[in-house]
């Protein structure tokens, strides 16, 4: 009987703990059911509280599905009425009560954080998620990092988030294929998921906006975005539509909205209104595009401002961004190290020079840490930098700091090899003077802007070749006229017309120190106006030939 007994107490124990979980379950479906009505009415009232704005007159730049996108570059986002701000504040004071009830909802966590990213909360966000355990607890937290602009921090937390992720939804929040278009996307295709992963930290590594700046806030911004598409999943937007797939890949290609607007049609209508949706602007396609991705060391080129482009990334910390065109970089080796020597005008920026910066930034590769320089805002003379002789990225970043403004130029270098038994630098050009320069510091403190020469001027050209082959070397230059028109061209590509050198120098130099400098000067008088390639080749003891060029154009 005893036996029974016992039995039966434990039973009713039993009984009573599965109730009790029972019980507590359903408070936190009702808990969390709350949460959302709350959501739900505060998207709702925004909604009926939204401005009104003409639309795009039919304007579509691309159709996405529910959706039409436009992009106009206008500065001006609509105001968002204070009854709005209030009704939000008064959002994020009831989700903090639910969030005290349900600590680890996740549904109710990604809301807060939305919310208070939106309100510009950014401290109250990163406080919310301070001592993160899971993933999306990290991606929330990295989002909020990403957007009080500390991109570093943001790039390390998104790190930790990723190595948390299932294996599957990593491979979707690293594949780039919906952001890239052409060529690019092609090197994507055919992919493992690990593939695309490596293949997705060269691209981004090239598409960094600034070198300068720590942290890469183009990568931080992507998944900053696959977490606004994964909290909308589930939960109300101010369009007042059900999610899809439209949704996700309109802010995963163009960015989240951050102002909203109902579109004024001009007549009643008993129709809902449609919600525009705006998101931050000028944005800019920092993707680079490649010449011939079917070679080795294929040249990059950079288009900020191409025509619809496949996705577009608006920094918060630059209203305009120009490329620069006119700079120039040459490579000077320096035993397993290289001097790069930049020249250009800071003018071609349109940034005025009070308080603006020029910044140097080398980068060897994705994750590596770029080593920085800066000068002062100065009009003539190379800018140079110190560098490993390794294969790279140079950025010259112009920032004027006030206003907002920056200017950019960007290459992708090969190393001169220490080990190269011939070793020849690139030309610089310079103001010859009254003495030609004994040495790099020298010709860098006269080195010409850019490569554009008027021919009444006489021009220096400054080089260096080292190596064991060096000590006797046979040196050649000429200036080659560029052709025009289609057969012009075909022929030299062919080498089926024979180049016409119209300047042509050859002596024989001998070396007297571990890298030899040499300066001659040009007198550019009798040539014709328009582009040229400066050629120099140089032959070694043994034969060993290297060369080197430099386009450059001749005015009046």
């Amino acid at each position: 009987m005893t036996r029974v007994f016992l039995f039966l107490l434990a039973w009713l124990g039993a009984a009573q703990a599965v109730a009790g979980q029972a019980d507590a379950g359903a408070e936190a479906r009702r808990v969390l059911d709350r949460a959302r009505d709350a959501q739900r009415d505060f998207e709702l009232a925004r909604r009926r509280l939204l401005p009104l704005e003409y639309g795009g007159g039919g304007r579509c730049d691309e159709r996405i599905g529910r959706f039409c996108y436009w992009y106009d570059g206008r500065e001006e986002l609509p105001d968002e009425p204070e009854k709005i701000a209030r009704l939000r504040q008064e959002l994020l004071d009831t989700l903090a009560g639910y969030h005290a009830a349900l600590p680890d909802d996740d549904w109710i966590l990604g809301q807060q954080v939305r919310y208070l990213v939106e309100h510009e909360a950014y401290d109250r966000a990163l406080d919310l998620t301070d001592g993160c355990a899971g993933w999306w607890c990290h991606a929330l937290r990295g989002f909020a990092f990403h957007e009080a602009e500390r991109f570093d921090s943001a790039e390390a937390t998104f790190d930790r988030a990723l190595a948390l992720m299932p294996e599957a939804l990593r491979c979707e929040w690293t594949d780039l294929r919906v952001v890239l278009e052409g060529k690019l996307a092609d090197r994507l295709e055919g992919l493992d998921c690990r593939g695309r992963e490596a293949a997705a930290d060269s691209i981004l590594w090239l598409a960094d906006p600034f070198l300068s700046l720590p942290g890469n806030d183009l990568e931080t911004e992507l998944l900053s975005r696959r977490v606004a598409a994964w909290y909308l999943q589930t939960a109300r937007s101010p369009h007042g539509m059900s999610f899809g797939k439209d949704i996700a890949e309109l802010a995963l290609r163009y960015g989240r909205s951050v102002r909203w607007a109902r579109e004024d049609r001009g007549w009643p209508t008993a129709e809902p209104p449609s919600i525009i949706g705006h998101s931050r602007v000028p944005g800019y396609a920092f993707f680079p595009k490649p010449d011939d991705p079917g070679e080795d060391g294929a040249e990059w080129r950079y288009d900020l401002e191409p025509d619809r482009p496949r996705s577009r990334y608006a920094p918060v910390y630059a209203k305009r961004i120009r490329l620069l065109e006119g700079y120039r970089v040459a490579r000077f080796a320096r035993g397993d190290s290289m001097v790069l020597a930049v020249t250009g005008d800071p003018a071609e920026a349109r940034i005025d020079g009070d308080g603006a910066v020029v910044r140097l930034a080398f980068s060897q590769g994705p994750g590596a840490a770029p080593l920085l320089a800066d000068s002062p805002f100065a009009r003539r003379g190379a800018r140079l930098i110190r560098v490993p002789a390794v294969a790279g990225q140079l950025g010259v970043e112009i920032e004027a700091g006030s206003d907002k403004h920056w200017a950019r130029a960007r290459w992708l270098l090969a190393p001169l090899a220490g080990d190269d038994p011939l070793t020849v630098s690139d030309p610089l050009l310079f103001d010859p003077g009254d003495e030609l320069p004994s040495g790099l510091a020298e010709a860098a403190g006269r080195a010409l802007q850019g490569a554009r020469l008027r021919r009444s001027s006489p021009v220096g050209v400054y080089w260096e070749v080292g190596g064991p082959e060096s000590d006797s070397v046979e040196v050649s230059v000429a200036l080659v006229p560029e052709r025009r028109g289609l057969f012009g061209r075909i022929g030299q590509s062919l080498s089926l017309v024979k180049r016409r050198a119209p300047l042509t120098l050859q002596w024989t130099a001998e070396r007297a120190a571990p890298v030899l400098g040499r300066s001659f000067e040009l007198d550019l008088a009798e040539l014709d106006t328009g582009w040229y390639t400066l050629l120099l080749t140089v032959t070694g003891r043994h034969g060993t030939e290297r060369s080197t060029q430099l386009r450059i154009e001749l005015t009046k």
